[in-house]
């Protein structure tokens, strides 16, 4: 969608463009060979008062609200002010009051000019256009759209031709009122007719959004291809190019787009710089991945998170880095209060074979209410045979096997165990058989019992 800040911006630079000494052709006009409205002696400003807008100009461009403020008022309240002149310190006025976003102010003044009894059908026409902006700013779409309609009605049929900023306004309008295919019409020509490009980025990002909301992402993907052309450094375009190839399922695009947003500096949040690393996870370069985890984490361009730090561990494990992955795996273990990585902890010990690591770690996921009980508890169980505990490990074997899906597999484990305990007791038995006695040992049966000497 459209940002709100984007919408003031557009209206802003259109207000102070249009509220100028001069009429707005150029903004809101495009002339085809006439004239642009020849002035009259009435309409024209004497030279004091043209110092003396010019130089509330220059108070408003410097955002000196008051001083402007003050010398738009000072030329309105003299006598001796023109109607022309005082028309134009309105428009000044009404400016300083946008630009403030005090836009029931300016309409306000706005709505003075108009009560102007000599006021020209140009100029009559410009504060149509005016009103319409500001209206707009103010969230009052529908009555923004009757002003400017009102406005190109009055231009039909006459030689003055609607400039591309206005038919970008109108887009505005139709866009705010969910008029879809109207505001995709109104942007269009305005694009379309502009004379040097690239078009206004704001112009692009209507069109844009217009794609988005209505879903067509071929549209909208051409649209944010000629913007990225045009504005290579803009974040926002780059982003929502990648989204749009992500809804066409443009896998690669999608990596490549954030490759390039990478080079060029434009990830700034923990989210862009996790979704980069999900992606080269995806394309399976999964140590690339590990070092933009490692360093975000380091240096707290990612956010410290359990989610993250188990991310890290995972992109190690597919590099098959079991150590690497165990610093991280203890971070995410420790920040979480689910079993689930103490399990994962319990695998990667399992891996390095420290069985007795990985006993512990197998125990902790399962006092902490691990989802996969069954799965934990044959894993412990198995852990738990190779350092000999195999009492325990048959213990925990036997509740792996109350999951009818593990079972075949649990007790085949536990007669395993059973036979080497058998085996192991059936050597020990034999051992001890074959024991030799003390060389000043011996016995004697006397009455039924041995007597010992």
């Amino acid at each position: 969608m459209i940002e709100s800040d984007n919408m003031r911006f557009f209206l802003l630079c259109c207000l102070l463009l249009g509220l100028s000494l001069t009429s707005t052709y150029g903004t809101a006009y495009a002339t085809t060979g006439a004239t642009t409205g020849a002035t009259t002696g009435a309409n024209v400003l004497g030279r004091q008062a043209f110092d003396q807008i010019e130089k509330g100009r220059s108070y408003l461009e410097a955002g000196d609200y008051e001083a402007a403020q003050k010398q738009a008022k000072k030329i309105i309240n003299n006598r001796r002010t023109s109607d022309y002149e005082r028309i134009i310190a309105r428009q000044l006025l009404a400016s300083t009051f946008a630009a403030q976003d005090n836009y029931t102010a300016a309409i306000a003044t706005l709505h003075l000019i108009q009560k102007t009894p000599s006021l020209s059908s140009t100029l009559k026409n410009d504060v149509l256009y005016h009103l319409a902006q500001l209206y707009l700013a103010e969230g009052k779409p529908r009555t923004a759209q009757g002003l400017l309609e009102q406005w190109f009605a009055a231009l039909s049929g006459t030689k003055i031709t609607p400039a591309p900023a206005a038919y970008a306004l109108k887009a505005y309008v139709h866009f705010s009122l969910e008029q879809w295919q109207a505001a995709k019409a109104a942007i269009t020509h305005a694009i379309s007719t502009h004379k040097n490009p690239p078009p206004p980025k704001n112009w692009l990002q209507i069109l844009i959004s217009l794609h988005l909301t209505q879903n067509n992402y071929i549209q909208a993907r051409q649209a944010l291809e000629q913007g990225v052309a045009f504005y290579a450094s803009d974040k926002l375009l780059w982003q929502q190019l990648a989204a749009t190839y992500d809804a066409l399922g443009e896998e690669a695009l999608v990596f490549a787009t954030y490759k390039t947003m990478h080079q060029q500096n434009m990830l700034a949040t923990s989210n862009d710089y996790v979704r980069l690393a999900r992606l080269y996870l995806y394309h399976d370069i999964p140590l690339v991945a590990a070092d933009i985890l490692a360093v975000g984490l380091a240096d707290g361009t990612i956010k410290k998170t359990d989610e993250h730090y188990g991310l890290l561990a995972i992109a190690y494990q597919l590099a098959r880095e079991w150590q690497k992955s165990l610093p991280p795996l203890k971070q995410a273990a420790a920040l979480s209060d689910k079993g689930e990585y103490h399990l994962r902890l319990g695998f990667a010990y399992s891996n390095g074979e420290q069985w007795q690591a990985a006993v512990a770690a197998f125990a902790t996921a399962l006092d902490k209410g691990v989802k996969t009980t069954a799965d934990t508890y044959l894993r412990l169980g198995l852990a738990q045979m190779q350092i000999g505990k195999s009492q325990e490990a048959i213990q925990a074997l036997r509740r792996a096997g109350d999951d009818d899906a593990l079972a075949a597999q649990a007790f085949q484990w536990i007669r395993t165990i059973e036979a080497r305990e058998a085996k192991k007791h059936k050597k020990q038995k034999k051992h001890n058989y074959n024991i030799k006695p003390p060389k000043n040992f011996s016995f004697t049966c006397n009455e039924n019992r041995l007597a010992f000497r």
